[in-house]
């Protein structure tokens, strides 16, 4: 059953099913069908999931070659949500007085993934990437 691979990985990285669905250009409803196994998705939405969960589509689709350890190092994961932060740069921005607001710069995003691995080495005792 795909549908329960996909929730648990989905909540292993934390994301909700209309953050899964915003990544993958998709509703939210059709996120919940696949975890509910009552839809599939395409073959390109299977390869953006493989990707994003670092795992292969025998195991997405079949349980097949599951992964030996579900936990990631932590410099991984911080490149990962990088990875995440880049390419939902629309999410992140700052409110402006007149009630708009302005989307956050590359460099303030470069800050932030800086700002992460420098709390990681401290928090964790791990080298910079």
């Amino acid at each position: 059953m795909m549908g329960k691979r996909l929730r648990t990985l989905r909540k292993g990285l934390r994301m909700t099913q209309t953050d899964l669905s915003e990544y993958l250009d998709v509703s939210a409803s059709a996120v919940g069908m696949y975890e509910q196994d009552r839809r599939t998705p395409d073959t390109e939405t299977i390869s953006i999931l493989c990707s994003l969960f670092d795992v292969s589509a025998d195991y997405l689709l079949f349980g097949k070659d599951a992964p030996a350890d579900e936990s990631i190092p932590v410099d991984e994961f911080i490149a990962r949500l990088e990875q995440w932060i880049k390419h939902h740069k629309g999410l992140l921005y700052q409110p402006l007085p007149d009630d708009g607001r302005r989307g956050v710069s590359g460099v303030e995003l470069d800050r932030l993934a800086e700002a992460l691995h420098i709390s990681a080495a401290i928090v964790f005792n791990i080298k910079k990437l």
